[in-house]
């Protein structure tokens, strides 16, 4: 699998990284040169919650999403990690029991890289714990918001939330509005928006005839995201 991505390509996508802005060539070479690339089949999970796992992991192709499980089989998907995006800096901090499940959301290739490698070029390179800790604020910021939404507002609202937010991840802006090329079912959105199948759909099939929201082949189109968003206003 490692020779499908070339030794520049990697060395670039880790430069391109928030985590590792600031370090010199040497320290991406370092990484480089021990970072595993392995390709992940859709629906594959990496880890669950009470693992222990000693890696970090970039997204270097395809959906990864963090997500949270009831002990009576409830699901809440957090996030969804697209092309670029690291996880699991928590391994960082110790030998610490995940408490959310990380699963591919399609076919992925990962970036694995130990986190030994990391440790050793932080105390040479302190930027990268800096780093770490500029993108842990914000990772933390945006929990509490996604965590007030889900709790305060009415499942319309947090549906339309989800919409926007995924629209601005993954999106595509054409003439007839954003494109979502994202395999989403309506038991997705249920997970994303703690809602129920049968109601998601309901609420979808009103924005469709109120030309909110269309579906298309490969997902979904946003066709008035002012609309969208005046939903939430309501609230």
């Amino acid at each position: 699998m490692q020779g499908e991505i070339s030794s520049n390509d990697l060395i670039k996508f880790i430069e391109a990284s928030p985590w590792f802005a600031g370090v010199p060539a040497t320290c991406q070479q370092a990484l480089a040169a021990v970072a595993v690339v392995k390709k992940h089949p859709s629906k594959s999970y990496l880890y669950g919650a009470g693992d222990r796992d000693q890696h970090i992991y970039g997204v270097y192709k395809g959906r990864v999403r963090f997500s949270l499980s009831g002990s009576q089989g409830q699901c809440f998907a957090i996030t969804d990690l697209q092309s670029g995006q690291w996880f699991n800096d928590a391994a960082l901090a110790g030998d610490i029991k995940h408490i959310s499940e990380i699963q591919t959301r399609s076919e992925a290739i990962l970036i694995q890289l130990p986190k030994s490698i990391i440790i050793e070029q932080a105390e040479i390179h302190p930027c990268i714990y800096r780093n770490l800790f500029q993108q842990e604020v914000k990772t933390s910021k945006d929990l509490y918001k996604l965590f007030a939404d889900m709790m305060f507002y009415p499942l319309p609202a947090r549906l339309a939330t989800r919409l926007l937010h995924l629209a601005q991840e993954h999106g595509e802006l054409r003439y007839d509005g954003i494109h979502l090329h994202l395999e989403l079912s309506q038991t997705d959105f249920g997970q994303l928006c703690m809602g129920s199948r049968q109601r998601i759909n309901k609420i979808l099939c009103e924005w469709q005839a109120a030309g909110l929201v269309a579906r298309c082949h490969q997902g979904y189109v946003i066709a008035d995201p002012e609309g969208l968003a005046a939903t939430i206003e309501k609230h």
